[in-house]
């Protein structure tokens, strides 16, 4: 049973994309694991909606994916109306001065302004999963990860094939702080958009669990163990996509604001944590090779066979990115190229 894992990492996630694209020549994935921009992937995988993914991609840009919300465009523009005040001729000043004050009455109340919990507008990317996501067309097992901020637990969304002899099992294993939690039709798109709210750039995606409403955020912020997440839904082959070379980090690149920070340590923890999980992988196999006795902590375990796609060099666009079309084409490009030859794990 193969499976594939998909981390997130934003306008990133266009590499991952193009190296699906030419994974599909390997057959088709049984279980797709995604968190974040992986998760958005991910569903489109499980659904065999290559081509769609391949043309959301391909016109990301012009949808403009990354837009704040009204308080915090007014809270720009009012910032910039000031300044411009201060620099502009005397006979412009006037006009920036009241430019400033409107901007200034559309901001609303300091405590609506405090209570803001996203600044971006979700609405282009949930347009984007309302087009294209159909819980009816899924047709293989599709796992999801969100962090839920109410419950404080990490958990995780499952959809199986029906009659799949698996679906159980991975209902029954249950983990500390982790809700295990069907896909249904109702909350199939919340749940990939949940997974993608980075914390602070996006509000919480608000989800039932028990009846009881709860804030989700990224996936990526309490990462459960991806790869485990496969092994538990039965893979003994799996294919895992990283975001930077061997060995390698992304470009040098310093945060211009609060919200390219946010996105930056997100895609740091994803990265750390997703190497961390191979590693146990890793060494739980070679465990298992020595013929561990029964009373041994991995005596329960099994062997799994371990592929990784990573891209040659740093990537040339960074997670934010989404309104550079060319540098997406090009990371994209880079990731068919990347997943032509993967590349079995080792220690």
């Amino acid at each position: 049973m193969k499976a594939l894992v998909l981390s997130g990492g934003g306008a990133r996630g266009a590499f991952e994309a193009g190296v699906v694209e030419s994974l599909r020549s390997f057959g088709p994935f049984d279980v797709i694991c995604g968190t974040s921009a992986g998760a958005i992937n991910g569903a489109f995988v499980a659904q065999d909606a290559y081509t769609d993914l391949a043309s959301v991609w391909a016109t990301i840009a012009s949808r403009n994916p990354i837009q704040l919300v009204p308080q915090v465009q007014h809270l720009e523009n009012l910032v910039n109306d000031v300044a411009d005040a201060a620099s502009d001729p005397i006979f412009r000043r006037v006009g920036d001065a009241l430019r400033a004050v409107a901007e200034w009455f559309e901001i609303g109340s300091k405590a609506a302004l405090l209570a803001i919990l996203g600044a971006i507008n979700p609405t282009p990317i949930n347009t984007i999963l309302q087009q294209h996501l159909r819980y009816t067309d899924l047709k293989h097992t599709l796992i999801v990860t969100a962090t839920n901020i109410t419950l404080r637990t990490a958990d995780t969304y499952y959809y199986f094939p029906p009659a799949s002899p698996v679906s159980g099992e991975f209902a029954a294993k249950s983990r500390p702080y982790i809700n295990r939690i069907p896909i249904t039709s109702e909350n199939y798109v919340s749940v990939v958009q949940a997974s993608t709210s980075i914390p602070g750039a996006f509000q919480p995606e608000i989800l039932p669990v028990n009846k009881v409403p709860c804030q989700y955020v990224d996936g990526g912020v309490a990462n459960n163990t991806p790869i485990g997440q496969a092994i538990d839904a039965g893979a003994d082959e799996i294919y895992i996509i990283f975001m930077d070379p061997k060995g390698g980090a992304p470009a040098p690149q310093n945060a211009a604001n609060l919200l390219q920070l946010g996105f930056a340590c997100l895609d740091v923890m994803q990265a750390k944590i997703l190497e961390d999980d191979l590693k146990l992988a890793l060494t739980t196999n070679e465990a298992l090779a020595i013929q561990a006795s029964p009373s041994s902590p991995v005596a329960a375990k099994r062997q799994v066979t371990l592929w990784e796609v990573r891209p040659a060099a740093p990537l040339p666009v960074t997670v934010l990115q989404f309104d550079q079309q060319k540098l997406l084409d090009a990371a994209y490009a880079h990731g068919i190229a990347a997943g032509k030859n993967p590349v079995k794990s080792s220690l």
